[in-house]
C-alpha cells in the first residue's frame, strides 16, 4: 500500500515537494570549488606567514649558512625570498677551520677570533647583505657576553 504524505505532494506538477527543493548538480560542484579556493588561500597565507622569522630576542644575531659560512650583524628585514643583514662580521675561511679544539664538549678557540668587518674588502662592497633564504640552515640571537660580541666591540663599541 502506498503512502502519501498529502503535504508533500504538489498536485499542479504531480511531483513531490521534496523533487522540487533538490539543488541542481552546477550548484553543489560551484560550491565545492569556491570552498576549496578559499582554503587553498588560507593555507597560503599561514604558510607565507610562517616564514617569518620571530622577532630576535637580541640585538645581534648568527647566521649559519649552508656553505659553512657565518656572517655575524643585525637583521633589518625579512622578506619571504632573502633577508637583510647589516653592520656585518664574518669570520675568514681559515678561522673556521683552525685554532678550534674541544673542551668538556664545548667547541672553544684558542684565541680571540679575528674577525672581518664587511666592507673593508677589495671591491669594498656596503655594509649589508642580502642572504637568499634557501642558504640559510638557521639564525641564533648572540648574548652580549658571547666571545663573537667581545671581537665586535673591540673593532667598534657599540
Amino acid at each position: 500500500m502506498l503512502m502519501l504524505d498529502i503535504n508533500s505532494y504538489n498536485s499542479s506538477t504531480g511531483m513531490a515537494n521534496s523533487k522540487l527543493r533538490e539543488k541542481p548538480k552546477w550548484l553543489t560542484a560551484t560550491s565545492v570549488i569556491v570552498i576549496l579556493l578559499i582554503l587553498g588561500g588560507i593555507y597560503l597565507i599561514f604558510y607565507y606567514t610562517s616564514l617569518r622569522f620571530e622577532k630576535p630576542k637580541s640585538e645581534w644575531q648568527a647566521v649559519f649558512l649552508s656553505n659553512g659560512q657565518v656572517y655575524f650583524g643585525h637583521i633589518v628585514k625579512t622578506t619571504s625570498n632573502e633577508i637583510i643583514l647589516r653592520d656585518v662580521f664574518y669570520l675568514p675561511a681559515d678561522q673556521l677551520l683552525k685554532g678550534i679544539g674541544q673542551t668538556e664538549g664545548h667547541v672553544v678557540s684558542a684565541q680571540a677570533p679575528l674577525l672581518v668587518k664587511l666592507g673593508k674588502e677589495l671591491h669594498e662592497p656596503y655594509d649589508e647583505m642580502r642572504i637568499n633564504r634557501e642558504h640559510i640552515l638557521f639564525v641564533e640571537d648572540l648574548k652580549s657576553e658571547s666571545v663573537i660580541m667581545e671581537a665586535i666591540r673591540q673593532y667598534q663599541p657599540y
